[in-house]
């Protein structure tokens, strides 16, 4: 394991209780973070600087993410709701209501006419963006669902759940293509799809991440070494085109990054002693967004030097 290059470069602050999700906008200049409060604010991705916030949802949000334009922004909400919002006038355009209960994970895909939502109601609904209207509902799983993610041209979903299972369904017709078992069946913290559309990246309540060949349905690496017993913690790749590197939040209060070929940690950087819940690696510069659970509520901005 080398010597970590991080620095911690800015500290965000402004949230009234804890950030559930942070996700950099795809053109680099904004990050959105998801709080418990109800309140999405976006902050200068560059500076750390305040831009704005956008509020109507009843209770918090539990996640967000971006149009691929990075003109729109979607929010996932424990009152039950999504919001899609225009990020330029800061309106809400549509709220998408069918879900049940909490809603839990939200992803749009690449072509930014298709949502697909997870909730604890234990579906995931794949939704029409334009008239905001479920197209269809999925019966995925028997718990609620932890994680849902589009391949890269949208043609599948992934969903994962607490239940332990991992699915891939057919977004056109809402066939489930294919379940993932690995030996145990520990809750599903984290799930998605390899920037190239070939891997899968699944994390458990065990503490250990898995990457599993799309056209094999097998685990081809575990990565392990870092704490997730209890929380859903964000998991990505770090390279956006090629993933030479998985990253990981962890409730020892550090961010983790694995060498995919080997397996092996390439660095552990401690940020506090609170869990780490949630992280982003931005798209074209070496810099890391966090949150952890801690009394402060901050985000913090992590340079490569």
């Amino acid at each position: 394991m080398t010597t970590s290059k991080y620095i911690k470069k800015y500290s965000l602050s402004g949230m009234l209780k804890p950030v559930s999700r942070v996700r950099f906008s795809l053109c680099g200049n904004w990050l959105a973070v998801a709080s418990g409060d109800s309140i999405l604010r976006i902050f200068n991705a560059h500076d750390g600087n305040f831009e704005k916030s956008f509020g109507g949802h009843k209770l918090g949000l539990s996640d967000v993410c971006w149009s691929p334009d990075s003109r729109y922004l979607i929010t996932a909400s424990d009152d039950n709701t999504l919001k899609i919002w225009d990020f330029i006038t800061g309106k809400c355009l549509k709220t998408l209501r069918g879900h049940s209960s909490f809603v839990f994970c939200c992803v749009v895909n690449p072509q930014c006419n298709i949502i697909a939502s997870g909730s604890f109601d234990e579906t995931v609904l794949v939704w029409d963006v334009r008239g905001g209207t479920p197209l269809r509902t999925l019966p995925a799983h028997s718990d609620p669902i932890s994680a849902v993610d589009f391949i890269t041209d949208g043609s599948l979903i992934l969903s994962g759940s607490l239940d332990g299972l991992s699915r891939i369904w057919d977004t056109a017709t809402g066939q489930c293509l294919r379940t993932l078992l690995s030996g145990d069946t520990p809750p599903v913290s984290a799930a998605l799809f390899s920037p190239n559309g070939k891997y899968m990246l699944i994390a458990t309540v065990d503490s250990r991440i898995k990457l599993w060949d799309l056209s094999s349905s097998k685990v081809v690496r575990t990565f392990e070494g870092h704490v997730n017993n209890k929380f859903c913690l964000s998991v990505i790749f770090g390279g956006r085109e090629e993933g030479q590197s998985v990253m990981s939040a962890s409730e020892d209060g550090a961010f983790y990054k694995w060498d995919v070929r080997s397996a092996r940690i390439c660095e552990c950087i401690p940020t506090g002693p609170n869990p780490l819940l949630s992280l982003d690696l931005h798209p074209t510069l070496p810099v890391i967004a966090t949150s952890a659970l801690e009394p402060n509520k901050t985000v913090t901005l992590w340079h490569y030097s």
